[in-house]
């Protein structure tokens, strides 16, 4: 969770300072490649960090399943506390919370969407250095 929002920091100032050279009319095309590229690098590292965690041997949704779902507590004591604890965290987590059904699987959807964004920001990232390239070899020339 830490590098997923330290990467989207940076991606923001990414964007900031290129939506300032583009007023100042100062943005070249091997700044946007160059710091695409980096991002680009950070991103996928993102997508193979989310993958071990969603689809490897000991998975998350798998883990949440037998030890939480799985597992009933009733009484005022320690342990019922401690399984409240869990199911709060594999039902709601930060920045994924199912309000309106409490699935067994939301702990996955929210992996899974987390996926989702770092594919598609490493999508866009390849398509900037693209456009970024082309603009470089004057392909838009008239």
């Amino acid at each position: 969770m830490p590098y997923g929002v330290t990467v989207g920091a940076l991606a923001i100032i990414f964007i900031i300072i290129e939506i300032v050279y583009i007023a100042q009319r100062k943005l070249l095309p091997g700044t946007m490649m160059l710091f695409s590229f980096i991002l680009l690098v950070l991103f996928i590292t993102g997508v193979i960090g989310t993958a071990i965690q969603l689809f490897a041997g000991p998975n998350i949704n798998n883990q949440c399943n037998t030890y939480v779902f799985g597992d009933s507590a009733s009484g005022p004591n320690l342990d019922t506390l401690a399984f409240l604890q869990q199911r709060n965290i594999c039902e709601y987590t930060l920045l994924c919370v199912d309000l309106e059904s409490k699935a067994n699987n939301s702990i996955g959807q929210c992996w899974q969407a987390v996926f989702a964004f770092w594919i598609v920001g490493s999508v866009f990232l390849v398509w900037m250095m693209v456009m970024a390239s082309q603009v470089n070899s004057n392909q838009y020339s008239s």
